[in-house]
C-alpha cells in the first residue's frame, strides 16, 4: 500500500513502526506523509527530485523564488547545504567545485564564504568540466591578449589574438 493514500489508523501504525534506520518518505514541503512522485519537481540545492503532496503541488512552489527554496530534499537540509544547483557551474574532475558567481575561482572544499555566512555546495552536483569547455573558457580569456609571435606564429591552436594573420 502507498503512503499517499493511507488512512489515520495506517498512518499511527507507521509512526509506530518506523525503526530509527527506516526511512519514511515524506512531502518535502509540508512533511506530511507521502510516496508518489508526481510533478517534475527538483531539489532547490542538488537537483534530485523531490516529493510533493497533492497540496503542495496545487501552491505551486517552484514557481516563487521564496519558496523555492524550501523545496529541498532530506540529505541537504540534512547537510545544511545552501547553494543552488543553478549556480554551480562544474566540477573540475570532481576535486573542486566551480560557481557561477566566483568568477572561475574554486570553491575548494565545496564551501564559500558570502556576507551571509559560509554557503555549502551540494556534494552530487557533478556537471563536470574540462574537455572542450576548458579550450572554450582559455579562448575567451585570451582572445584580447597579443601573441608575442604575431603573424610569424604558426600554432593554429594558438588562443592568443594575431592582428595581421587571417584563419
Amino acid at each position: 500500500s502507498t503512503l499517499c493514500r493511507t488512512g489515520k489508523k495506517q498512518r499511527k501504525e507507521l509512526r509506530v513502526k518506523g525503526d530509527a534506520g527506516t526511512y519514511v518518505p515524506r512531502c518535502c514541503a509540508c512533511q506530511r506523509l507521502w510516496s508518489r512522485y508526481i510533478g517534475k519537481k527538483k531539489c532547490y540545492t542538488c537537483g534530485v527530485p523531490v516529493l510533493l503532496c497533492d497540496s503542495c503541488l496545487t501552491k505551486k512552489l517552484d514557481k516563487d523564488p521564496e519558496k523555492r527554496k524550501g523545496l529541498r530534499c532530506p540529505l541537504c537540509v540534512e547537510q545544511g547545504v545552501t547553494v543552488p544547483a543553478e549556480e554551480v557551474e562544474y566540477t573540475e574532475n570532481g576535486v573542486k567545485t566551480v560557481g557561477k558567481k566566483d568568477n572561475g575561482r574554486g570553491m575548494g572544499e565545496k564551501k564559500r564564504k558570502s556576507g551571509k555566512g559560509v554557503c555549502v555546495v551540494a556534494p552530487s552536483v557533478l556537471k563536470w568540466g574540462g574537455g572542450h569547455a576548458k579550450n572554450k573558457k582559455l579562448a575567451r580569456k585570451f582572445k584580447n591578449v597579443l601573441c608575442q609571435y604575431g603573424k610569424d606564429c604558426t600554432r593554429p591552436d594558438c588562443f592568443f589574438d594575431h592582428p595581421k594573420r587571417k584563419g
